[in-house]
């Protein structure tokens, strides 16, 4: 139902929402959503089934799984998160040793030396805010070699993942994977930067060199669909949550 490669038409007419236990559920024509793995689409806030049902009315002629954010994640932490949200954790915690804010350019190299003052404007401050929050002290580094981080920061990052469900936990994935660190995951998850600004942070490098260089219109494009994928987790959860 929701290849991207295959287009659908619209088989439906009418589209309802049903309270039920430990939700919501959508219908289409009396019928349930099911997701590809054949599990109901079952939805834990009314204001997030509203916007699912939403996107399922605004379909036209054929179906665009594109404009379908909401429907898309929940489907993810549906048949992928809620099974083994274990293993979705191990895989968050695998960013700890290299998460994007721990690894800045040279300060000695005299042409990144611009773009290391930056990163340490913007990346420091949120780094700081982990710690005073969750107490987790990130070592942080020049260069690409790996750095270890300290057994005490692995365990605070492993019991700060832990404290999300596993709808949560979907949604903090997406966008750690989009921004390459769980840092700045969290701090979108926890409300201490919005949706455009853990993205700018994360796009540093890039927005600094599209500056020195001139605009790559391939790679504009595909930082355009990343910042939109961030928009639409950040207000996914801010639904979760209503």
């Amino acid at each position: 139902m929701f290849c991207k490669n295959k287009t659908i038409r619209r088989f439906y007419k009418d589209v309802t929402l049903k309270k039920t236990d430990g939700g919501f559920l959508v219908w289409l024509d009396g019928k349930t959503i099911r997701t590809p793995m054949r599990n109901e689409l079952l939805i834990p806030s009314k204001a997030l089934a509203k916007a699912v049902a939403d996107e399922w009315r605004m379909q036209e002629e054929n179906i665009n799984p594109v404009s379908m954010p909401f429907t898309q994640i929940m489907t993810t932490a549906i048949d992928i998160v809620i099974p083994a949200p274990e293993q979705i954790g191990e895989n968050l915690l695998n960013f700890a040793d290299t998460d994007l804010l721990c690894y800045r350019a040279e300060e000695s190299d005299v042409f990144k030396r611009e773009l290391a003052k930056l990163q340490n404007e913007k990346w420091q401050p949120v780094l700081d805010w982990f710690e005073h929050k969750f107490g987790a002290v990130f070592i942080v580094t020049s260069g690409i070699l790996p750095v270890e981080q300290s057994e005490k920061t692995v365990k605070i990052m492993q019991e700060t993942i832990k404290r999300y469900k596993p709808v949560e936990l979907a949604a903090l994935y997406l966008v750690s994977a989009v921004f390459c660190s769980v840092v700045l995951g969290v701090a979108l998850m926890e409300g201490h930067l919005d949706a455009d600004e853990a993205f700018t942070i994360s796009q540093l490098d890039e927005i600094y060199q599209s500056e020195k260089w001139g605009e790559d219109s391939e790679a504009l494009e595909r930082q355009n669909a990343m910042r939109d994928e961030v928009r639409n987790t950040a207000t996914f959860v801010k639904l979760l949550g209503s």
